[in-house]
């Protein structure tokens, strides 16, 4: 196997082990796009609309989409602007902070069994790599 080969098998393992404990969790009825969403609101701590759509790369229309499902799923509100009476924020609900901390233990739970054969060295390792891998240059 190439090291292409392996990096595609274990991201594919990744993502298979992420899908299968999310459906089997309250995360079923989250597309991993609104919980990359969810995340940046609690990330920007209570964007506008327009603030989001820059930060997340996507059209406004798109945006305001994205909103409505996730108001309809209450895991978000909106917070009118006290500067701007036209203009309203976002909020994570207690169960939009729920879904995060709960798509936290998903991947923490998808490292752990990706790392289950490695002893301590090999974590130490591999840990070092992905940090190479991953550093900006």
């Amino acid at each position: 196997m190439t090291q292409e080969e392996i990096i595609n098998h274990f991201l594919s393992r990744a993502k298979e082990i992420e899908e299968q404990a999310r459906q089997q969790s309250e995360l079923a009825d989250l597309t991993e796009h609104q919980l990359s969403c969810l995340k940046k609101i609690e990330e920007l701590k209570n964007p506008l609309p327009s603030v989001l759509a820059k930060e997340l790369s996507i059209t406004k229309p798109t945006t305001t989409a994205l909103i409505d499902k996730l108001l309809k799923k209450k895991v978000i509100k909106k917070v009118p602007s006290k500067k701007d009476k036209r203009a309203f924020h976002l909020h994570l609900t207690a169960a939009g902070r729920k879904m995060i901390r709960l798509h936290e233990s998903v991947q923490t739970e998808v490292a752990s069994r990706l790392t289950k054969n490695l002893n301590e060295s090999e974590r130490d390792i591999l840990g070092y790599l992905f940090t190479k891998v991953l550093t900006e240059e």
